[in-house]
């Protein structure tokens, strides 16, 4: 597969955003588990947005605003996280059996990791 092409994507494909506060950006109004403390339950919240080092997150019918560097780990569904970063869902119904580009199964390029060369 060509480098530059990524599932039909022209150019270099977006890794991984390098802070927990851009990573946050780009999943705004998505659902993910972030972990605020080794010793507390992870918590599932929806983020709202990200003003300045400060998650607005919404839990239940309430709202949690978490000082970012607070944050130990964020879960997200690997689904979500692909759509995020690339606007489009991967293997969705549409690409199962047909000749889709979209590798499914190596995601190192938007993981921000190297693909190993293929002899």
């Amino acid at each position: 597969m060509d480098n530059n092409v990524f599932g039909g994507f022209s150019g270099k494909v977006a890794a991984i955003p390098g802070s927990i506060r851009e990573l946050l950006k780009k999943l705004i109004e998505r659902r993910v588990t972030i972990v605020l403390d080794a010793n507390v339950e992870p918590e599932c919240v929806e983020i709202e947005n990200v003003v300045g080092n400060i998650l607005v997150a919404e839990f239940g019918n309430k709202f949690k605003f978490v000082d970012i560097d607070c944050i130990c780990e964020i879960i997200v569904d690997r689904d979500e996280l692909l759509e995020a970063l690339l606007g489009r869902k991967c293997c969705n119904d549409n690409d199962v059996g047909s000749n889709a580009s979209f590798d499914c199964n190596d995601l190192s390029d938007v993981l921000g990791g190297k693909k190993p060369k293929r002899g």
